[in-house]
């Protein structure tokens, strides 16, 4: 899959020009996000489980088995017989289903927490901007320029040129 076919989530997606709406969602989209992930933690765990007790079964059943019938085991024997289970494979692949959900929702709320980080520079931006219009009686439209780059320098890191006297 290429980058240009993935669809963005829109609500990892900022408005910059509706701040006021993209700061008052954020809170309520990180805690939306970090219940699905902890519910889907929880479900993984239950799996899990589910996969150890049917497990440890598996193997009391082979061993009591072999113990019954005199036949002696291996454990190399035993372990073939406990991966070969169809019940504990279907089990395996549910843990792995439950894996690939939680990673999906922890992602979710790594990348609102980055998110998190765009909206704060760019309300930051955005006030500067405010405040040096009203001090300096700077042009909106120089000023505007002037806000979008340190928007870009913000959030990728860096300082204005102008403060470091470059």
């Amino acid at each position: 899959m290429q980058l240009d076919e993935v669809e963005t989530d829109p609500d990892l997606l900022i408005d910059f020009m509706d701040l006021p709406t993209a700061v008052s969602r954020q809170s309520s989209l990180f805690n939306y996000y970090s219940e699905i992930a902890v519910d889907a933690r929880a479900s993984r765990d239950e799996a899990l489980n589910a996969l150890n007790r049917k497990t440890a079964e598996v193997e009391l059943a082979i061993r009591a088995k072999a113990k019954a019938s005199g036949e002696k085991l291996t454990e190399s024997t035993v372990s073939a017989n406990v991966d070969t289970n169809e019940e504990l494979c279907s089990l395996k692949a549910a843990v792995v289903e439950r894996n690939r959900e939680l990673g999906k929702a922890e992602a979710k709320v790594r990348a609102l927490d980055h998110k998190r980080a765009m909206v704060e520079a760019a309300v930051r931006m955005a006030l500067s901007k405010s405040m040096g219009m009203s001090m300096s009686g700077v042009s909106e439209e120089y000023t505007c320029d002037t806000s979008q780059r340190a928007i870009r320098d913000e959030l990728n890191g860096f300082r204005e040129r102008s403060s470091l006297g470059l």
